[in-house]
């Protein structure tokens, strides 16, 4: 099992489907508040991919369409 966040233990495994998705668990989304249509980073590293919220006071000056 990979490290704490929060005290809570990660790793769970999922699925990729026929498009590339994945599903993030609802318990995780609940967490970082995170509904249909949210904005998420992905960041690429040499061991692995980060995700986490984007948020939305980081799109100051910029169009609201993304």
């Amino acid at each position: 099992m990979a490290d704490d966040i929060k005290g809570k233990p990660v790793g769970i495994t999922r699925r990729i489907d026929n498009l590339g998705r994945i599903v993030i668990p609802m318990e995780y989304r609940r967490e970082y508040n995170i509904s249909p249509d949210s904005l998420i980073e992905i960041f690429l590293y040499e061991n692995g991919i980060f995700m986490q919220p984007f948020k939305q006071e980081q799109l100051q000056g910029t169009p609201a369409s993304v």
